[in-house]
Order: structure tokens, then C-alpha cells, then sequence
């Protein structure tokens, strides 16, 4: 019997896998002018001859369940494959059938930061979570198993924390210093500044990489008493900005603190979601003080207070929430071993 399934979606990106299994998968890969087939676990570049004088090169994968092809996502050219083997060989094509590999992968292309990065496409390696996977399949210890696993889970809001973006809002009253320091922080003149309040009104963003984390740093407008209406809608987006935030870093002037300080000086008071409760200042010279040694002052404190100035270790974790609940789901299947060989096969299964 031949069974024959597209394992990724049709039409969703450049490379196609399909699964050949059952007694005849070996007749019709030769059938498609296979003539060597690879043995479990190694893969072979073959040429396929399919229907109309069609030609086209492949990646065959040997797996447990039989074979994989990788080729060219090309509808048509997935239709003359499909079309050479019985009806009722073939399954339905996998609606969003993504692999443990390709999982990793299309987190790693939304990733910037070379550690992020490095940290993602490690785990397609045997010391990666892969290879904690791989191992099982292939019998290793069970308890050493379910020790990494765990471990691994353990490490999954720190290495999501890494991998991700951060929000980081600028606010204050009008005219305390935002869009100056904004523009220190984004490291050139983004913004308007000047002693006219008010040139800021709807929020503005910049991404910008520090000691390799990903921070969106954005600026909004000041926030005053007696507004016009225009002037009361942009405070308010800038409230909402601040509300879906990492942290909020709130400008306070001289003028409005109650400590004596020496004039252009500014107090930076950083508020923030984050669990930790402590809220810090610090005491700036928006006017004096190198931008670049001011830059470092603010983010060195950013990182610190979102508890981003440890990296995690190069080590076995999920990278998003699908891989983090498939791993659990691995630790409640009665068949473990099953189960991690479906894991890396088909991924993390729907929520």
C-alpha cells in the first residue's frame, strides 16, 4: 500500500516536503526515476521524472515512516508528483503542517541581533533542542530526558525575553526633554526639538539594537493642563502607547521635582511593568552630558530594569509558545518516543 501526504501547506512558501510511506513507497520513488534510494537517516539528491517530460531535482530524506521529498513549492509541480501515484494513496495535504526544524527556522528569520540569532539556530544542532529530541527518538536515557526537558521549559521566558522585540515609551510634560532624548537614543536627529511645546503629537518609533537586545524606543507628545481638543487626542495616544509598553520612561523637568537640582539638569524616573516593583532615578543632563554616555546611562538602566542584562546560555529551549506547549505535550504522552518522533516530524501539535 502507498500513502502518500504533503506535509506543508500548498502554496505557503518556496520548498514543498511530501511524505511517501507504506509497502509500495519504494516502487513509485523509482517509478519517479529514483534509482538509488538513501538508507534511515541520510538524504540523497535525485533528479524526478514525472508525467509531460517534466524534470525536476529533489532532496529524498529517509525517515522511520519512509521517505521525505523536498523540492520546488511550485503548485504545478506538486500536482505531477501527486498525480503519478493511485487516488487513493494520497492524503489530504497538512492545512499548516510546520517540522520541529522549520519551527526553529521561521523564528529565526524574525530575529535581529547576532546572540538571538545564534541562540535560535543552535537549537537546530544535537545540543539544541532538536538533538534533545533526536536523542530520545533514538533511545537514549528516558530520566536524562526528562531532566533536560524540564530544564529547557525552565529556560523559556528568559529565551523568548531575548529573542523579542522591547517596547520602550517615552513621556512626560510638554517641553521636558523627550524628543531631545529620544534623538540621543536613536542615535541621530529623528525628531523636531525646541522650546516650542507641542511639536510631537502622534507617537513616533524607532528600532534600534543595544548590546545585541532589540528596542523600540518611541516618542509621544507632552502632557499638559488646559489641551485643545488636538492636543488632548495626541496625549491620549501617548497614554496608550505607555499602557502597552515595557517600560515607560517618564521625564520629569527641574521645575517639577521637589529636589534641588542644578539648572538644565533633568530627573529621568522610570516606570515600569515589569514584575520587579522598584522604580529608579536618575539624574541626566539632557544639555551637557556626551549623547553617547548619556545614551549608555539610559539603556544600561533599560536592560536592568527588564532584567535583560544576562543573556541565556547557548542550551536546549523552546523559542515560542507552540514549541513550549509541544514539549509539555510530549511529557504527558503515555509513548514518549512516539511522541518526540511526531514532534520533530510535524511539530507542535494545535492548541
Amino acid at each position: 500500500m502507498l500513502r502518500l501526504r504533503q506535509l506543508t501547506a500548498p502554496g505557503a512558501s518556496a520548498l514543498a516536503v511530501l511524505e511517501v510511506s507504506g509497502g509500495d513507497a519504494s516502487a513509485f520513488l523509482h517509478s519517479l526515476g529514483v534509482s538509488t534510494l538513501p538508507s534511515e537517516g541520510q538524504l540523497r539528491l535525485a533528479r524526478l521524472r514525472l508525467g509531460r517530460g517534466l524534470r525536476e531535482q529533489a532532496l529524498l530524506v529517509a525517515t522511520r515512516r519512509g521517505y521525505e521529498i523536498q523540492t520546488h513549492g511550485n503548485p504545478l509541480l506538486i500536482r505531477a508528483i501527486l498525480d503519478g501515484a493511485p487516488p487513493q494513496a494520497t492524503a489530504p495535504a497538512a492545512a499548516s503542517v510546520e517540522t520541529w526544524g522549520q519551527s526553529i527556522l521561521r523564528v529565526a528569520r524574525a530575529i535581529r541581533g547576532q546572540y538571538a540569532l545564534r541562540l535560535a539556530l543552535f537549537q537546530l544542532g544535537r545540543e539544541g533542542s532538536t538533538g534533545l529530541l533526536q536523542d530520545l527518538t533514538e533511545g537514549g536515557s528516558m530520566d536524562r530526558f526528562l531532566c533536560d526537558c524540564e530544564t529547557a521549559l525552565s529556560r523559556a521566558d528568559a529565551v523568548r525575553a531575548c529573542l523579542r522585540p522591547h517596547r520602550i515609551v517615552l513621556r512626560g510634560r510638554v517641553n521636558s526633554g523627550k524628543s531631545t532624548l529620544f534623538n540621543v537614543l536613536v542615535g541621530r536627529e529623528r525628531v523636531r526639538t525646541g522650546p516650542k511645546p507641542a511639536l510631537t503629537r502622534d507617537p513616533v518609533w524607532e528600532e534600534i539594537l543595544y548590546r545585541d537586545r532589540v528596542l523600540w524606543i518611541v516618542d509621544t507628545a507632552g502632557e499638559s493642563e488646559g489641551l485643545q481638543d488636538l492636543d488632548l487626542s495626541a496625549e491620549g495616544l501617548g497614554r496608550r502607547e505607555g499602557d502597552n509598553s515595557d517600560l515607560v520612561l517618564w521625564l520629569h523637568s527641574n521645575l517639577e521635582t521637589n529636589e534641588s537640582l542644578p539648572r538644565e539638569q533633568e530627573a529621568l524616573l522610570l516606570e515600569t511593568h515589569h514584575p520587579r516593583p522598584d522604580i529608579g532615578r536618575l539624574h541626566l543632563d539632557l544639555l551637557r552630558l556626551d549623547p553617547s554616555a548619556l545614551r549608555a546611562a539610559v539603556l544600561d538602566r533599560v536592560l536592568d530594569r527588564l532584567g535583560l542584562v544576562e543573556l541565556p546560555p547557548l542550551a536546549p529551549a523552546p523559542l515560542d509558545e507552540g514549541m513550549e506547549r509541544g514539549l509539555r505535550w510530549l511529557l504527558d504522552q503515555p509513548d514518549r518516543q512516539k511522541a518526540a518522533r511526531r514532534l520533530l516530524a510535524e511539530g507542535p501539535p494545535p492548541s
